[in-house]
């Protein structure tokens, strides 16, 4: 037995392929169903309207910056969110994006006494310091 897939036509109302054999009753659902958002033109179950609104429209602040985003794009947004705090590599505290160089150099200016040598080092010289004093006393 040749098992072949039906072939598809694309509804004119959503867009989705459905099977040339479906096509006349998922029509006639789809027009009385489904409508086309006005924001985003995706097709969504008229019943559904103000969840798709909510969901995917509110405009939602973001917690860094404040301005406002579509809930849908936030998430990528505070990712990438240029005011998105940052881990300083030294003391791992969070610091804001427009203090972080200036915190940055000052972190990283302390000293602290190397246990191999027992002198006083940058901290933001530490690891090159450690891979060169373990190369020293390798054996």
């Amino acid at each position: 037995m040749d098992s072949q897939e039906e072939p598809t036509v694309v509804c004119s109302n959503c867009d989705r392929a459905i099977a040339e054999s479906k096509s006349f009753l998922h029509e006639a659902y789809c027009f009385r169903n489904i409508i086309r958002c006005s924001k985003c033109n995706e097709p969504i179950n008229k019943n559904e309207v103000d969840a798709h609104d909510k969901e995917n429209h509110n405009l939602v602040p973001c917690k860094y910056c404040r301005k406002d985003f579509e809930a849908k794009v936030l998430g990528n947004h505070v990712e990438n969110c240029p005011e998105k705090p940052k881990f300083c590599q030294f003391c791992k505290c969070e610091i804001s994006s427009e203090e972080y160089l200036d915190h940055i150099y000052q972190c990283g200016s302390r000293t602290r006494q190397c246990t191999f040598c027992n002198k006083s080092i940058l901290v933001r010289g530490t690891v090159g310091h450690f891979e060169w004093m373990t190369d020293v006393y390798r054996p």
